[in-house]
């Protein structure tokens, strides 16, 4: 019987203790646009609270043996396999991503097109240049402290001119895909971006075995911001209807992030936040958090998530 992408695919996320209002950002973004997807959250160092949180909602995916919460969120990343168990067709979402518009069927389609083409992951290229040209290894390798993946690319010169992968959107065909991930990932340890060198040394000199996505559709970050419109209700990229808006930025003027002090409905919340400046970018990220904390007020001070001041 063939696969059915509606029964197979989950979002995984992951966070720890600080990253809990940008994830109650991504969930309210998925409930809205991708209601028939489940997400679920691996623990990389949550509080009790926010594990007892995730668990009411039956979102938790526990820490594995072996693993401590001191662990860095890269190594726990790499390290997805191991918190999976029998999921079929997991989709990797970082925490500080936000959904714009259902991309439901667009995911589907992305599925049946990777199991047609034997594709084993799709992804997105990098755009971290000024430019917004995507970015080679290359050129990533030349502009930031990354010493095993600049080994890796020298002993392979023509992975020169291949693109960079960003990892912050993975799908991954079956669970198998991910094997390899964590011995990899940890053997990368200290590069910048770690555990998204070692997924781009795992694909090799080429991008046979992955399905290149658009993304200023799917993963939408960095330089592409400045190819967004202003229409807060139809929000694309350089004309691209985009679905995924990824908070992530090394260019100046992109974002404001760090700890910050917030107070919803008589609640304070102190949380590490990354919020875009682009106006209509914020104010949806402002609208999922108000209605996150919203939505789920009840539950939040039960588990004395939310507090009086």
């Amino acid at each position: 019987m063939k696969k059915t992408a509606a029964r197979y695919i989950k979002f995984v996320t992951g966070i720890n203790e600080q990253y809990f209002l940008l994830c109650g950002m991504l969930i309210e973004s998925m409930e809205r646009h991708f209601p028939l997807v489940p997400l679920h959250v691996m623990d990389f160092g949550m509080s009790d609270a926010q594990r007892e949180f995730f668990r009411a909602k039956d979102m938790l995916l526990p820490m594995p043996a072996g693993f401590s919460p001191g662990d860095h969120p890269y190594k726990l990343k790499g390290a997805m396999r191991e918190y999976l168990g029998g999921f079929d067709a997991p989709v990797w979402i970082d925490a500080d991503i936000i959904a714009l518009r259902n991309g439901t069927d667009d995911l589907f389609a992305c599925w049946e097109e990777m199991q047609a083409g034997d594709r084993r992951v799709a992804v997105t290229t990098c755009h971290g240049r000024p430019d917004g040209v995507a970015e080679t290894l290359g050129f990533v390798t030349g502009a930031q402290p990354m010493p095993h993946l600049r080994a890796y690319m020298e002993g392979n010169p023509v992975l020169a001119e291949r693109l960079y992968v960003n990892a912050a959107l993975i799908l991954f065909s079956e669970p198998d895909a991910i094997s390899g991930w964590r011995s990899k990932t940890d053997s990368f340890e200290g590069d910048v971006c770690w555990e998204q060198n070692a997924l781009n040394a795992m694909l090799g000199d080429r991008l046979e075995d992955a399905l290149v996505l658009d993304a200023r559709i799917w993963n939408m970050h960095s330089a592409l911001i400045d190819q967004m419109n202003d229409q807060k209700d139809d929000l694309r990229c350089g004309g691209q209807p985009t679905i995924f808006a990824h908070a992530a930025s090394g260019i100046i003027g992109h974002m404001d992030e760090g700890p910050m002090n917030l107070e919803f409905f008589g609640c304070s919340f102190h949380y590490f936040l990354k919020l875009f400046r682009h106006a209509a970018l914020r104010e949806r990220q402002m609208d999922y958090l108000t209605s996150f904390l919203g939505n789920h007020l009840d539950l939040l001070t039960r588990l004395g998530i939310a507090r009086q001041p």
